[in-house]
């Protein structure tokens, strides 16, 4: 039986509230000065990570997955819940522990993040070439951007469709390194912000993405997503809730949504309509694996 691959961090999330709006503590003629403190409200601590959120999600569709990602010797591997999620390709490094994520978000649901790698760093030590199972569809979400360029090129060397998911480590890459990430991404998933910035490192129009990937997905935050390839373009709207407690990761469930599906052969707006779902769970309680279905 074929399975889905995911490639991503595996994180300690501290997450901090601010109940007022960044924009107002920053003084836009000042920024090649600044200096700026941000009294926190709220702070939470979780597991978390890209890759291990993604699991986390498909977990809860009772979706079994394969994390590739790497951890730091103080997380033992009983903490972790094997059902449905294989680490057998999870490196526990020997000389870094794991990697902690910072992200503190306002009430306009602005968010800035700190993050330092740690064992990410270790997570080239696993390649794709050394998964011994058939996978049907791979996502290659935010980590150590080499690593993220070599899986993704390791993918395309193995006939494997892959998502590429460049996320907050997009300033640390080069042009070079997203033009050789996107000829070997079979698709690709971007935030508007994200969307913007990949276009300038890599110097590109969105309208060239096309001549990289078959397909291409915008998330728009509480406005949906939107779905672009060659033939057509169409939107998806979120789902609607009645209160929004912690925005963060909110994308890691959408990236659930859309493996599970291509995964049972169903559509991209299926897997689309999924993750509003899973996402509307996911921001109504805080931490990125606390929420259930």
């Amino acid at each position: 039986m074929k399975q889905i691959l995911v490639s991503g961090s595996i994180a300690n999330d501290y997450i901090m509230n601010f109940h007022d709006e960044f924009g107002k503590y920053i003084l836009p003629e000042k920024t090649n000065q600044l200096s700026v403190w941000f009294n926190i409200d709220e702070f939470h601590a979780h597991n978390g990570g890209a890759g291990q959120n993604i699991s986390y999600n498909l977990w809860l569709l009772k979706q079994e997955s394969i994390l590739l990602g790497a951890v730091g010797k103080e997380r033992l591997a009983s903490e972790f819940n094997k059902q449905w999620i294989d680490y057998t390709y999870t490196v526990i490094s020997e000389t870094h522990h794991t990697a902690v994520a910072n992200i503190m978000t306002d009430n306009k649901n602005n968010q800035i993040t700190s993050f330092y790698p740690w064992a990410s760093f270790d997570a080239h030590l696993m390649s794709i070439d050394q998964v011994k199972q058939e996978i049907s569809i791979a996502i290659v979400a935010p980590n150590a951007p080499e690593t993220m360029m070599n899986h993704t090129i390791q993918c395309k060397k193995n006939g494997i469709p892959v998502i590429f998911d460049p996320g907050q480590p997009l300033p640390v890459f080069s042009k070079q390194m997203l033009h050789d990430t996107l000829t070997a991404a079979t698709y690709l998933i971007v935030n508007e912000y994200e969307l913007d910035l990949l276009c300038k490192i890599a110097e590109l129009q969105e309208s060239d993405l096309l001549q990289f990937v078959d397909a291409y997905i915008v998330t728009l935050g509480s406005n949906g997503s939107r779905y672009v390839d060659k033939n057509e373009t169409f939107t998806v709207p979120a789902e609607l809730i009645s209160e929004v407690k912690d925005p963060t990761w909110a994308w890691d469930s959408f990236r659930a949504g859309i493996l599970y599906c291509i995964h049972h052969g169903k559509t991209w707006k299926e897997g689309m309509e999924l993750w509003s779902k899973l996402a509307a769970a996911c921001i109504q309680v805080h931490g990125t694996q606390t929420h259930t279905l």
